[in-house]
This record gives structure tokens, C-alpha cells and sequence, in this order.
């Protein structure tokens, strides 16, 4: 019974929506700290592709990703288009509310509020 209930909760859309966007986020935030050790990219060479694809963030950030689309084709096989896509649109806030903690990066008032209306947007779209 344990077993079933455990079932129904990783089955349930909103939940596989919900680890999607969360998956996603941290796929962003590992490879931009990847990038963050690889440096600028000024030119795209086969010594340039080994050295961003070896990078072990990198690499977490696009397995992280492919677990997040298979939660979300998980989601989309029981939910509407319209409501599932929508959803994504979260991640756009948390990636920059995790920028703005963990790699420090600057956000300015401007950027706040855009995630604001992102999110109302969503709330909407959800109702």
C-alpha cells in the first residue's frame, strides 16, 4: 500500500511539473557555473568543446536537463499544453532568484518586477 501511494505522488502531473522546473533550474545554474570555470568562449574548436564537455558542472547541468524533459514529458502525457507550458515559466523566476543567491550575480529592480509579472502570469494561466 506504502508502495502505491509513493506511486501516485511521483505520477502526479504537478509534481512531475513541479520536479521539471526545479531540474531545470539546477541544470542552468551548474552550467553557468561550468562556464564560469571554462571562461569566455571566443571561438568554437574541438579544444574548446573538450574543455567546456569535461567540465563536471557542465556535464551535471545537461544531465540534469534530460532529467528534467523527461519529467516533463512524464507531465505533458496527463496535462494540457496550455496549462503544463505555462508552468515552465517558473523556472525563468527561480534561475534568476538562485543567480542573484548563489553565483551573486547583480538584479535590478527592473529584472524583479519582470519576475513578478512572470509569475502572475503563471498564477493566471493556472486558474
Amino acid at each position: 500500500m506504502v508502495a502505491k501511494e509513493k506511486r501516485s505522488v511521483l505520477t502526479n502531473p504537478f509534481v512531475l511539473i513541479s520536479a521539471a522546473v526545479c531540474l531545470g533550474v539546477v541544470g542552468q545554474i551548474m552550467m553557468k557555473s561550468g562556464m564560469n570555470q571554462v571562461g569566455a568562449i571566443s571561438s568554437l574548436g574541438l579544444a574548446t568543446l573538450l574543455r567546456v564537455f569535461s567540465n563536471p558542472y557542465v556535464l551535471l547541468g545537461f544531465a540534469s536537463y534530460g532529467l528534467s524533459s523527461i519529467a516533463y514529458l512524464m507531465a505533458l502525457s496527463k496535462l494540457e499544453l496550455s496549462v503544463a507550458y505555462p508552468m515552465i515559466g517558473l523556472g525563468y523566476v527561480l534561475v534568476v532568484l538562485f543567480s542573484w543567491l548563489l553565483l551573486k550575480e547583480q538584479v535590478g529592480a527592473l529584472r524583479w518586477l519582470g519576475t513578478l509579472l512572470i509569475v502572475a502570469g503563471v498564477w493566471l494561466v493556472g486558474r
